[in-house]
């Protein structure tokens, strides 16, 4: 290529690069900004929103403070108190400031019969008050099926718009649609004391420290931050499928007066909510489940399954796990008994040896940590004064030095009749809680040397 072609494809590229940058993306710019009619609008000037849907009640949302940055309170204005799935509300507004609209089809062009592009009963309408008392409609109307945008009259603009129909479904949002779903809402740090009433008795729970819980029973004893958090999850999972507004001055109506569940929940000083408490009941004519709170200003209709959960006794919540300590972290356990012949069980550099025999590492394993996981089915109230007097079984179980490498000894005694069939006293020390196992549990943790041994490898016969 010669001088002269280079020097003119260079003017073509400056001349190109020109175009773009001075003419052709200024004037996009410029349609992208004309057709964002509401990219100047501030959410925050935001007085009211009014929705009217075609098929469905008029309501009314209202902006409140600044809950958190870029976020603001919404409430509904004839129900104030009701919570609001917030995320969805500014979604919507998010997305009516963001709106792109095609056009406009001038007037000239358009017939007077708005029923054709369905603007005689819009599909949708809603009214931007703003605080300094301005307003401004959009109403949407049909759905134009070819191009998959729907038609759009804005107040104070002429002619028609077009928008992307899934923005429209973004902005078709019905009252119980941005109602919240799940309507009890705390955090669990902030709990201090929890009392639980249902059929299985009551159940009282604090928690001294973040993450440390105790259940009285009637004395205080840990309980198990698994169970208890979960709880707490499925209260907050009660989820309503129906809003019954004014409900809760009916609470006969849905079994409130006498309620299957119960759950008040004490939170710590200085919140604007410190005390919560959530009634679970049946509709005496057998048509649901239903709940509220106090303050709340509706009944909420839930599905059985989700209250099931929630019907709580004492032993369900207390730690039930006997041993704080990991099968990773046994370093020897020795047994004796009635069940079995004693068996000594011992860590050899990356093996265990069993009364000194090479082991299989895989059953001595699984062994150890079904004795980490052995679980109370029960916490009796009265103990014989035999329970112990023939120990089914003892283990002396040491914990590696690592993790403190203290001796403790569980004792199985005698078998009783508990909940769920045959269970066996047991205790950890000789003064620790004394509580039940099952028995085929009890059974499990028997060492047997045979089975823990390896087998003899076979001889090659000889020819």
């Amino acid at each position: 290529m010669n001088f002269r072609k280079t020097l003119i494809l260079a003017g073509v590229l400056v001349a190109a690069i020109l175009y773009l940058t001075k003419v052709s993306e200024p004037r996009r710019q410029a349609e992208l900004a004309k057709a964002k009619l509401f990219s100047g609008m501030d959410i925050a000037s935001i007085g009211t929103l009014e929705v009217q849907l075609k098929d469905s009640p008029a309501y009314t949302v209202a902006r409140g403070a600044a809950a958190t940055k870029g976020s603001f309170d919404w409430s509904l204005t004839d129900t104030p108190t009701a919570k609001l799935d917030v995320p969805r509300v500014e979604g919507m507004v998010t997305t009516l400031k963001d709106l792109i609209f095609d056009g406009p089809i001038s007037d000239s062009e358009l017939g007077k019969d708005f029923s054709v592009f369905g603007l005689d009963k819009p599909s949708l309408t809603l009214v931007v008050h703003r605080n300094d008392g301005t307003t401004q409609e959009v109403a949407f109307g049909k759905k134009n099926e070819y191009l998959m945008k729907r038609y759009v009259k804005v107040s104070g603009f002429g002619g028609l718009y077009m928008i992307e129909d899934n923005r429209f479904e973004s902005l078709n949002q019905s009252r119980t649609g941005i109602r919240a779903k799940q309507p009890v809402r705390f955090d669990k740090a902030d709990v201090r004391e929890v009392v639980l009433e249902s059929s299985l008795g009551n159940v009282t729970i604090t928690q001294p420290a973040v993450g440390e819980w105790k259940v009285l029973d009637p004395e205080p004893r840990d309980g198990s931050k698994q169970d208890i958090e979960r709880l707490f999850a499925d209260v907050q999972a009660l989820s309503a499928d129906e809003y019954i507004d004014g409900g809760q001055s009916r609470p006969a109506e849905f079994g409130l007066t006498k309620p299957t569940i119960t759950m008040a929940i004490k939170l710590r000083d200085g919140l604007k909510e410190s005390f919560v408490r959530v009634l679970i009941g049946e509709g005496p004519r057998g048509d649901g489940t239903f709940f509220t709170y106090d303050g709340a200003p509706s009944v909420f209709k839930v599905a059985p399954e989700k209250a099931i959960p929630l019907k709580k006794a004492v032993i369900d919540l207390r730690e039930r796990t006997l041993l704080k300590v990991e099968g990773k972290d046994i370093e020897r356990v020795v047994s004796a008994g009635s069940a079995e012949a004693a068996v000594d069980i011992q860590a050899a550099a990356m093996d265990w040896t069993v009364n000194g025999k090479i082991s299989d590492p895989v059953f001595v394993e699984q062994l150890l940590n079904d004795i980490s996981h052995l679980s109370a089915v029960d916490f009796p109230k009265s103990v014989p004064a035999d329970a112990f007097s023939q120990p089914f079984l003892t283990l002396a179980i040491t914990k590696k030095k690592g993790v403190g490498g203290e001796t403790v000894v569980l004792t199985v005694g005698r078998e009783v009749a508990g909940p769920g069939g045959p269970a066996r006293y047991v205790r950890v020390g000789d003064a620790g809680e004394v509580a039940l196992i099952r028995d085929v549990e009890a059974k499990r943790i028997v060492p047997h040397e045979g089975a823990l041994v390896q087998s003899a490898k076979a001889t090659p016969a000889s020819k």
